[in-house]
């Protein structure tokens, strides 16, 4: 068993120096990292973390010069992002982008920086569903949950007898 693997390609990380909207794209399953200027009173005791679709908290790293947000957008759709923070200034703001699949053009051209990094095909016939490159290991998803079934009551009898 297996799956189906092209090299990686560059261009995969996405940086936005400020608030963004939903005509602002990113990759899907790429780096997308928000590096805001740290606002007047954010001290090393203070906090922030973008909370992305309500649900998934991301926290800031801080160097002093600017704040960090690093996400990797899943799902290729609108994201909506609000921070939440101990600073006044911070706290609320909100935006959104957009994650898109990655054109053609940028996936078949193979990195020379990474030239033995790999990922999962990205030809829209290998996905299933929004998931690149699962096809070539979702045929065998039956067999595979059959044969762990099959092990897990192996151990139940094992842990019985006991």
């Amino acid at each position: 068993m297996g799956g189906r693997f092209v090299r990686i390609w560059d261009g995969r990380k996405t940086i936005f120096d400020r608030l963004t909207t939903e005509s602002d794209t990113a990759e899907v399953f790429g780096v997308v990292e928000f590096a805001l200027p740290v606002p007047a009173g954010m001290t090393a005791r203070k906090s922030a973390e973008m909370i992305f679709d309500g649900r998934v908290p991301v926290p800031a790293t801080n160097d002093g010069r600017v704040l960090r947000f690093r996400f990797s957008p899943r799902d290729a759709k609108v994201w909506s992002y609000v921070i939440k923070s101990d600073v006044p200034g911070l706290h609320g703001q909100s935006g959104q982008f957009t994650a898109a699949p990655p054109p053609r053009e940028r996936f078949s051209r193979p990195s020379s920086r990474h030239p033995n990094w790999w990922i999962d095909d990205q030809d829209p016939a290998a996905a299933e569903g929004v998931h690149p490159g699962a096809k070539s290991v979702s045929r065998w998803r039956e067999e595979f949950l059959r044969d762990f079934a099959v092990r897990m009551a192996r151990t139940r009898a094992t842990s019985r007898e006991q």
